[in-house]
């Protein structure tokens, strides 16, 4: 609040006479959008399992606005691998990041965003942060023999234990979930 004092002349019947008056104004101080809003942090940062369903929330961002109109919406701008903008969807209100698509940990193992929060006001003040999903392989792929069949001799005076026949198999998982453990389950005594 100001309190402005102000005299002025009043003409009455007594020339050159002043008298004072007081007045109370009131005076707002308007907001001018002057600042940028802030990311809590300029790089988030997740790890999730490639098993991760469809519409699950993964992550919250979230940024702040100094300015007293401080509705601010969220956007995904951009990402390294053009196809990491289909996995995931950002809540434009509340930055809540979603998968949106099935996530494959051989196919893309780590996916890198650029989000952008921007407020509503003139001139519409901006600022950008980095999410990294880190895709974590489950064990989602089975084992496969690079062959149909295989087919093996050995001679009956061959010693136990000795090599007959080598098999392959293989496994799109990374890591101990590529591990392949061999037994025999079946066979034919001829």
């Amino acid at each position: 609040m100001v309190r402005l004092c102000m005299c002025r002349t009043l003409r009455g019947i007594r020339k050159g006479h002043h008298y004072l008056t007081r007045v109370q104004v009131f005076i707002k101080v308007i907001d001018t959008n002057d600042h940028r809003p802030q990311f809590s942090t300029s790089k988030y940062e997740v790890v999730i399992p490639e098993d991760t369903v469809p519409e699950t929330e993964i992550l919250q961002i979230s940024a702040t606005d100094q300015d007293e109109k401080n509705k601010l919406i969220y956007t995904l701008q951009s990402s390294i691998d053009p196809l990491s903008l289909k996995k995931f969807r950002l809540d434009p209100a509340t930055g809540s990041l979603y998968t949106s698509e099935k996530l494959d940990h051989e196919a893309i193992h780590q996916h890198v965003l650029t989000v952008m929060v921007r407020d509503q006001d003139v001139p519409v003040k901006r600022n950008f942060a980095r999410i990294v999903v880190d895709v974590s392989d489950t064990n989602d792929h089975a084992p496969w023999f690079t062959a149909s069949s295989y087919k093996g001799r050995v001679y009956e005076s061959a010693a136990i234990g000795s090599v007959v026949l080598q098999v392959t198999a293989l496994d799109k998982d990374k890591g101990k979930n590529a591990e392949v453990l061999y037994s025999i389950e079946s066979g034919l005594h001829i």
